[in-house]
């Protein structure tokens, strides 16, 4: 069975940006984005994602 890593990943707030930008405007898809920048779940993205949405309205 894996082992988990239990400590919770932080990104800086550039990476965070570069990543839901990137999403937005087309230039990656999710899953390239979570591999490209080493994301484990998806949740994460999704959560960054919908704090940028509602930051636009």
């Amino acid at each position: 069975m894996e082992e988990f890593n239990k400590f919770k990943t932080r990104y800086t707030k550039e990476i965070k940006k570069e990543v839901v930008n990137a999403i937005v405007n087309g230039e990656l898809w999710l899953e390239e984005a979570m591999k490209k920048y080493n994301i484990q779940d998806r949740r994460v993205v999704v959560t960054w994602l919908r704090k940028h949405l509602r930051e636009v309205k």
